[in-house]
Order: C-alpha cells, then structure tokens, then sequence
C-alpha cells in the first residue's frame, strides 16, 4: 500500500489551478490581473505577461466581452458570488463564480474567478471540474452539516463506507457507517470544531476498516462558513499512513538493537581489558628478557622483533581501550585549576624525542598576555594536543613541527578568555576532497598496510570529541606536499583566585 504524505494546500490549490480544466483567474482586490491558468488565457484570447496588472474590468470592456456582476461589498465580506453568465466575443456562454480570499482578520486578499464554457442547452456549473479533482485525489474526503449529517463525500470515501453512489450518504451520520463503534469519538472532535470555528490539523486517528483491520489515519478537519460566516459545517480528508507508521516502529526497534549491541560490544571490551592486555604485557616482558639473555644475534633479533609486536598490540589494544572509555561517557569533564604554559611545555618534552629522532624542529609559542592559570579539564587538552602534535611529526619528515598559543578574546565580566592554538607542521599534508573524513572512527587516509604509518584511525576523532565536550572550534588548512594547520579556538573560566 502507497504510503501517503502529509495534505499539502498549497500544493492542491497549485495542481486545481492549472490542471482542473477550469479558466481560471487570480485577481488583486482591486481587481486587476495577478495570474491566469491555460484555460483562461484560451477563452478570453489573452496572455499572461501582456494583462499582469491591468484591469480586469477594463480589459473585459476592450475586447467588448459583458462585464462580470463583481459584487465588491460581498466580495469583501467574504461572501462568493456563484454560478453567473457572461458572454465572449464568440456569442459563447460562460458559466463562472468569484471566490474571495480573506486573511485571519477577513480582510479581502484576492478574488478567484473561475468559469468554462456552457454546452448549449445545458446548464453546465463551474463545480464539475472541482468534483473531478475530488474524486481524482488520492485522499479520503467527506463533508457535513451542522447536524452533523453526510453533506457529500468522494469516490475514496465512498467505497471505504460500501456505498455505491454519493447520494447514498447524504443525510446520514457516522452512527449509521461501518465504523459506528468509533461513532462517539468522531463526533466530539466534529462538535468541537463546529463550536470553536477552528481546523484540527494532521492529527493521528485508528479507524476500523471493512475487513476487520484497524488502520492509521492521518485527518484534518475544518469548518465550513456561510454567507454570513456562520460555521454551517464541516469538512474532513484523510490518508492512510499505516505503512508509514509500521516503518516508523520497525526502525526504532532496529536501531534500539543496534545501539544494544553496540552497548554489548563496548562492555565487552571494557570487562575484557584486562584479560587482553595481561598476555601482551607478558609477551613483551619475556621477550625482552630473553633478548637481554642472548648472546646469539640472530636469536636476539628475533626476540626483539616479538618484543617490538608485542609493544605495538599493547599500544593498539590502550587506544582501543581508551576510547571504549570516551565512548561510554566514562571521562566525564572535570574543570581544575591548571598552569596552561606547564602543561604545554611538559606536552613538547613528551614529543621532543620522537621529532629530534626525524630532526625535525619543534617549538613552542606562547602569547605574553596569556593568563597563567585557567579552569580546564587537563585531560582532555593533553590528550588533544598530544594526539595533534604526534600526528605532525609522524607525517612531516622534514621541516619543523610548532604549536602556537596566543589569546583571541578576553571577557573580564564573564572571567573568561578565549584561546588560539595553532598546530602547523611541514608534512605530507591532506588532499582537500579527503579533509571532511580525518576526524571519522577508525578512518585513515593511507590505511597501515598500505603505507608505513601505523595508527588506529582514531587520534583525531577523539581530537573533535574532545573539542566539542569543551566547547571549542577546529579548523584545517592543508596542501599536498606542504603540511597542514589546525586552528583551534577553546573557551576557558578564569578563576577567582590564581595561584
């Protein structure tokens, strides 16, 4: 079963306006021309981008056509002028209605006019085409009185009620309908909108079906007005979205167990981590041991070469395990007093090995304004810049590796600052098309096996995971064959009392 969307108004009245078989015509309430359909062109012999603007009433004089009967006070009120004649130049009859719209307040916004040609002999209304547009609709509709009794319906109605012709629902009520079970809920919404003269829109509703099923509809309902815009009744379309529905049930399960499972797989690894870790800790002890022992070089390459493996498997199975952590919520942010430029100097003494081992230059810049004492999660910004800043040096083999700090924006009121930090190397940098994927789990642009960079792929996720739980920015520019720069702008409390 085709799953039906949501009535769009807008849209109907687009597709009656130039596919109803209706001339019709969108005037000002001054009565000049706004827009005119197919049809209306055909039958008065105008075109569109010549009458936009002009007058209605003086363009019918023109071309010598009767005047339409244009009933401004009615019009003005609200009130539609229906079914009056006019004749062409052609001695054709035209059977048309003016139909005004008002704003919220009833103040006259446009006016309709609508009309065809009358079949001589025949007293051919402008409603037939609208009845046709009815019945085409792939939607429920039905309208009633104030008594609530069947004024009307279409063809979808109909058949959902058994019957085999209009005239067989007029004057009925849902109490003498296939679903007058649900008789008494219907009507307390009907009443409702007959005594408020407000719509009831998009609203969901089960309805008992002939085969005994109960479906899901999705219905609006709106009063109808007379002349005097009294509510005379109502009208109501509806669609099927049981489908829709069902989908809607079955995902949400579907991603309830995804996130189960997930869930499963993360406390796996966390009440595994040390059942996993104690044998590669083992591994690498004994090897390493045993290269000490040995006096038989090759023996004691081979015995270094497990050692080395072993290291490696630790490395990989702490990231892994550190971020099983991270993606449990189990770091919660902590904001202490730290010394930012101690935290950053004991960050490059922890990275100066691994660059001199590249003679690579590292460096470090501090801005003399910056503030020596912010509230901070500490393990948040080393982990961050740890990872930025190994990341640069196992990517640049020439060149230099920096990392420059200077303060944005001081807010004294708020006792905050903000704080640039720029981490720029001279590396192999990143190509454009691939710089939206860096911060993607378990993502590398040159998988291991292809290349001779080992990581997990997770350095930088956890870079933008951490950013984002301190509030902050990140931004990359970065050419092939030239290096990278990652901007990062933090927000950081000052506090009361500095130390």
């Amino acid at each position: 079963m085709d799953i039906l969307p949501p009535v769009d108004y807008k849209s109907f009245f687009q597709a009656y306006f130039n596919h109803s078989g209706l001339a019709m015509v969108l005037l000002t309430p001054d009565c000049n021309f706004h827009l005119l359909n197919h049809e209306a062109e055909h039958m008065f012999g105008w075109r569109t981008n010549e009458v936009i603007g002009k007058s209605f009433l003086t363009l019918c004089r023109n071309k010598k056509i009767d005047l339409p009967s244009i009933d401004m006070a009615a019009l003005s009120k609200g009130v539609p002028i229906k079914h009056q004649r006019l004749k062409l130049q052609k001695k054709q009859e035209v059977i048309y209605s003016l139909m005004p719209i008002t704003d919220n307040e009833g103040v006259l916004q446009q006016i309709i006019f609508f009309g065809e040609v009358a079949a001589p002999g025949l007293a051919t209304e402008a409603s037939v085409g609208f009845d046709k547009i009815l019945n085409a609709l792939p939607y429920f509709i039905f309208w009633k009185d104030k008594q609530l009794r069947f004024a009307g319906c279409n063809r979808k109605f109909m058949a959902s009620a058994s019957l085999n012709d209009n005239d067989d629902i007029l004057g009925k009520t849902d109490f003498d309908m296939p679903w007058s079970d649900q008789a008494n809920l219907y009507r307390q919404d009907d009443q409702a909108i007959l005594s408020s003269g407000m719509p009831k829109l998009d609203y969901e509703e089960m309805q008992p079906q002939l085969d005994g099923s109960l479906k899901t509809m999705l219905v609006s309902k709106v009063p109808l007005f007379d002349e005097q815009h009294n509510v005379k009744g109502i009208l109501g379309i509806y669609n099927d979205i049981t489908m829709r529905k069902r989908s809607e049930k079955e995902l949400e399960f579907a991603k309830k167990e995804a996130e189960t499972a997930n869930e499963l797989k993360g406390d796996f690894i966390r009440n595994m981590q040390h059942d996993i870790r104690t044998p590669f800790n083992g591994i690498y002890g004994m090897a390493t041991l045993l290269a000490d022992q040995e006096d038989d070089l090759e023996k004691k390459s081979m015995l270094e070469d497990i050692a080395v493996s072993a290291d490696q498997l630790l490395d990989y199975c702490n990231t892994i395990m550190r971020f099983s952590k991270i993606e449990a919520d189990q770091t919660p942010v902590v904001e202490k007093n730290l010394n930012l430029k101690e935290l950053l100097e004991k960050i490059i003494a922890i990275e100066k090995p691994a660059a001199q081992a590249k003679s690579l230059g590292l460096h470090l810049t501090l801005d003399p304004k910056l503030p020596k004492t912010v509230l901070s999660d500490s393990y948040r910004l080393r982990s961050l810049f740890i990872n930025l800043l190994s990341n640069a040096i196992k990517f640049t083999e020439q060149g230099h590796v920096g990392l420059l700090v200077s303060v944005a924006k001081i807010e004294s009121s708020q006792r905050q600052v903000v704080l640039k930090f720029v981490v720029e190397d001279t590396g192999v940098g990143i190509p454009h098309e691939k710089q939206d994927l860096i911060y993607e789990k378990f993502t590398r642009i040159n998988p291991s096996f292809q290349g001779k960079h080992r990581g997990q792929g997770l350095g930088l996720h956890i870079v933008r995971q951490f950013i984002t739980e301190l509030d902050g920015d990140i931004d990359l520019e970065s050419k092939v064959g030239e290096g990278s720069t990652f901007t990062i702008y933090l927000s950081f409390k000052l506090p009361l009392f500095a130390s």
